[in-house]
């Protein structure tokens, strides 16, 4: 199963629809649906305009996740997202909230250093 097959499945079961309600949906016949989950046809643009605005997601987000579309510089792929959810889900609250103070940190600094890039680096 691709990449973008097993996170339009869990989406799916997510949402509680089979390939007929998503289909129905999005205006594909339930055998388009079923021919690219299966990986017997590739998810071409058509197919995944109409899924993304079924799901009501950005369509150069279910683009970039059927290979239509490379990948965004610097960005993670949608298996290191999820990655990064599964550990945060089982951090404790308090835990939880230190990685995003961090973060959050992290980021601020790095915008400081592109508007002060010969400020004092403390970090």
């Amino acid at each position: 199963m691709s990449e973008f097959t097993a996170w339009l499945d869990k989406e799916l079961e997510n949402l509680g629809w089979g390939y007929n309600e998503l289909g129905r949906r999005a205006g594909i016949s339930s055998g388009g649906v079923s021919q690219v989950m299966t990986g017997r046809q590739n998810p071409g643009l058509d197919f995944c305009l109409k899924v993304a605005q079924a799901l009501d997601e950005p369509p150069d987000r279910i683009l970039r996740l059927a290979g239509l579309l490379p990948p965004l510089p610097g960005s993670l792929g949608e298996a290191e997202l999820q990655e990064m959810a599964e550990v945060l889900k089982y951090l404790e609250d308090e835990e939880r909230q230190l990685v995003f103070d961090f973060a959050r940190w992290r980021l601020q600094e790095q915008r400081r250093r592109k508007v002060d890039p010969e400020g004092d680096d403390n970090g």
